[in-house]
């Protein structure tokens, strides 16, 4: 409070009189609220954007926007797998990896990178029953092609 002024305190009856005047006024208004509202958000875009990002951020992974921050510095501001220093197109962020059983943050990834992850640890058992099933044909055509590489050198020599 400013000094030297005084604050009119509202009863009850008094609040819930204006809070309902005001509503009228809105309400009869409608289009002079709403002009001022898409101004004011137009005016404050990256204001509204910072805070929303916060918000999502704190909702779905437990961290702040300056945790974000600070893992993104840490990752000296790249995929924390690639290497990638744009998130993928202009204005995206770097996507939070986390674990979806624990809900633990792992890292900022591109969004290649994320997308990927994602599709890998969804077919993970499949994935690794075909390079199994396949490892003992891949060695085989290996050591042919090692075999083959081994002559050549030869030759040269």
């Amino acid at each position: 409070m400013v000094q030297g002024s005084k604050k009119r305190v509202l009863s009850k009856e008094q609040r819930k009189a204006a809070n309902e005047r005001a509503e009228r006024w809105r309400l009869k208004n409608r289009d002079k609220v709403l002009a001022q509202k898409r101004k004011h958000y137009a005016e404050n875009k990256d204001k509204y954007y910072t805070i929303e990002r916060d918000r999502q951020y704190r909702l779905r992974y437990g961290i702040t926007l300056a945790d974000y921050d600070r893992m993104l510095a840490a990752q000296n501001g790249k995929c924390k797998v690639c290497g990638a220093e744009q998130a993928g197109k202009a204005g995206q962020c770097f996507a939070v990896d986390h674990c979806h059983t624990t809900l633990r943050v792992r890292g900022l990834l591109c969004i290649k990178c994320n997308s990927r992850l994602g599709w890998f640890e969804r077919y993970r058992e499949s994935v690794n029953a075909y390079l199994e099933s396949t490892e003992a044909t891949a060695l085989q055509e290996n050591s042919f092609a090692e075999a083959l590489l081994l002559r050549a050198v030869d030759r040269r020599t």
